[in-house]
């Protein structure tokens, strides 16, 4: 029997045609360009460089300037404070000690008190039993302290600042007078009329206006109690 063959076709002309199905193909070229990656990167904004810019500066410069002027105004505030508090406490301990001296020398009286106004007069002995007479007053504005005794009379300034004194006694019947011999009535002359005695001192009253360390005045008042001594 006869085959067939296709009209226009060679035996043969389908494996050729075959072979050139399985030919490769042409690839067209790539051309170079951005990847995805490098699209993202591309489009996002530039990184500001490291540091600060001359506004950012004078900003931080100025806030440093205020909190350093603030911490100076503490720090003056406090100094201030403590130099006040100081003065203060060196000025009472100074009114302190002048007024445990007068006390102690009031509380050894072994003799008769007379003051009046700023000055107080008394006896007193030492630790050897030997007398010798104290006296109170002020000089300028000191409060001064004389000793007078065996040996001559000594002169010692007390306390500084002082702008007035002022001394007051409690006598027996008579309460609180400016000085130890009050005023008597005039009477008239006789023989036959003998004076009382005058009064026993029972306590002393000083009352010492000082000047602070800030310029204001201020009274002091110390009350001692006297031995009971006859008149």
């Amino acid at each position: 029997m006869r085959r067939r063959h296709a009209v226009g076709r060679r035996p043969g002309s389908a494996k050729r045609q075959t072979w050139s199905l399985r030919a490769p193909l042409p690839v067209a070229p790539v051309i170079a360009g951005p990847t995805p990656d490098r699209k993202l990167r591309s489009a996002r904004p530039p990184s500001r460089r490291n540091g600060f810019t001359l506004v950012e500066v004078i900003v931080a410069m100025g806030l440093f300037a205020l909190i350093a002027l603030a911490g100076f105004s503490l720090l003056q505030t406090i100094l201030d404070t403590q130099e006040r508090t100081e003065g203060r406490l060196r000025r009472l301990s100074e009114v302190q000690r002048a007024l445990f001296v007068v006390a102690s020398d009031l509380d050894q009286v072994s003799g008769r008190i007379e003051g009046e106004g700023e000055t107080i007069t008394f006896q007193k002995t030492d630790t050897t039993g030997r007398p010798f007479v104290v006296r109170y007053g002020r000089s300028g504005d000191e409060l001064t302290r004389t000793v007078s005794g065996p040996m001559g009379e000594r002169v010692q300034p007390l306390l500084k600042g002082v702008s007035a004194v002022r001394w007051s006694f409690r006598l027996t019947g008579l309460g609180w007078t400016p000085a130890t011999m009050p005023a008597l009535p005039v009477v008239v002359a006789s023989p036959d009329l003998a004076l009382p005695p005058p009064p026993a001192v029972r306590a002393v009253a000083l009352d010492l206006t000082v000047v602070g360390p800030d310029g204001r005045s201020a009274t002091v008042r110390r009350v001692i109690a006297t031995p009971e001594i006859a008149p």
